[in-house]
């Protein structure tokens, strides 16, 4: 009777374990589930050196590439293609190529700077805090940028803020250098 027991365990294991390795002609395909909810249902980490999804024909780069060959530095570890060129892509070294990046911002844009009640600085207040701080005002320093980064976008805005403070320290430079150009004519 024990033995019995064993056959019958043994075959319901082996049956179990087969159905998990048993590709159907039709319908949803199951790796490590016996009940896969899509047309194929990874329950698990996989592991592949490459993964090309898209519907193109072979030969075809595919929509979608994930890559990871070896540790050369441009070694494209993702890759978006269409079937002319490739649209996006990270490198292994942290390079991210794209044509164009575009960042939608919840902060204002700086045309706050050209608004009449926009507080900017003497030329010697700034040269004060730069001798102090060796940078900008409202500028991430060396050690604040190495540490966490920086947010293109963020940092579009206050780059252009700080060319709009140096068109109104140029506009008020130009004043000044007509009333002197205006005084140095009325003295002759």
């Amino acid at each position: 009777m024990r033995g019995l027991c064993f056959l019958f365990a043994l075959g319901f294991m082996l049956q179990y374990l087969c159905a998990q390795h048993v590709f159907p002609k039709t319908g949803p395909v199951g790796i490590n589930t016996l009940k896969p909810r899509v047309a194929l249902d990874v329950n698990g980490i996989t592991y592949s050196n490459s993964l090309v999804l898209g519907s193109l024909p072979a030969n075809s780069i595919g929509l979608f590439q994930l890559h990871y060959i070896g540790t050369n530095q441009d070694t494209a570890l993702l890759t978006i293609s269409n079937r002319d060129r490739r649209i996006f892509q990270v490198n292994s070294n942290g390079t991210v190529r794209a044509r164009e990046v575009l960042v939608n911002l919840k902060n204002d844009w700086p045309d706050y700077v050209f608004s009449p009640s926009y507080k900017l600085r003497s030329l010697q207040e700034l040269e004060s805090y730069v001798n102090q701080y060796e940078h900008l005002p409202g500028i991430p320093n060396a050690a604040s940028v190495e540490q966490n980064g920086i947010g293109l976008g963020e940092m579009n805005r206050l780059l252009l803020e700080k060319v709009e403070e140096l068109t109104l320290y140029l506009i008020e430079q130009e004043k000044r250098i007509q009333t002197l150009e205006n005084q140095l004519k009325e003295d002759k």
